[in-house]
């Protein structure tokens, strides 16, 4: 069960990095002028790295976290949500990046939800059930796809191995 876990945490730990952007310049009468599509990735790995800095290693055996570490986890996704709520993504993802920013929230308020279902699985095969239940993971899941496809690369391939 710990190593499915690990990999939901890498999973969300790659999505992390699919979903921001960063401060782009004010316009008079819109607010910030939307990012390029290399400002975005650049802001994106930025924040993900500032974030992850902050709340450090996050792959634990759920069967063994402790309540003050999801509400860390959970502390540490609502940050991340809020400094991606405030990038201006390039008009072609705006929409996946405002989903991308809605799963995370969606994530973090599931998370003890989801870590008691994790805890409580039988076998690996339940595990993955409560996963592909998830709605948020789903969300997520959909945003990340929709930058693949228009071509962003948002994953952050050093200091998460």
């Amino acid at each position: 069960m710990s190593r499915l876990f690990l990999v939901l945490l890498a999973f969300v730990g790659a999505l992390m990095g699919a979903g921001c952007g960063g401060a782009g310049s004010e316009t008079a009468a819109s607010g910030p002028a939307p990012q390029t599509k290399a400002e975005y990735q650049a802001t994106v790995s930025r924040i993900v790295s500032s974030v992850s800095a902050k709340y450090g290693n996050l792959s634990v055996d759920p069967a063994k976290l402790p309540a003050n570490e999801v509400a860390d986890v959970q502390t540490g996704l609502r940050e991340l949500a809020d400094e991606l709520d405030g990038v201006s993504p390039p008009g072609e993802v705006s929409d996946l990046h405002a989903d991308y920013v809605a799963g995370l929230r969606a994530f973090a308020d599931e998370l003890p939800d989801l870590t008691e279902k994790l805890k409580a699985a039988k076998d690996p095969s339940a595990g993955i059930d409560v996963l592909l239940d998830s709605e948020s993971l789903q969300q997520l899941l959909r945003a990340s796809q929709g930058f693949s496809e228009k071509g962003y690369d948002l994953e952050l391939d050093s200091g998460n191995e």
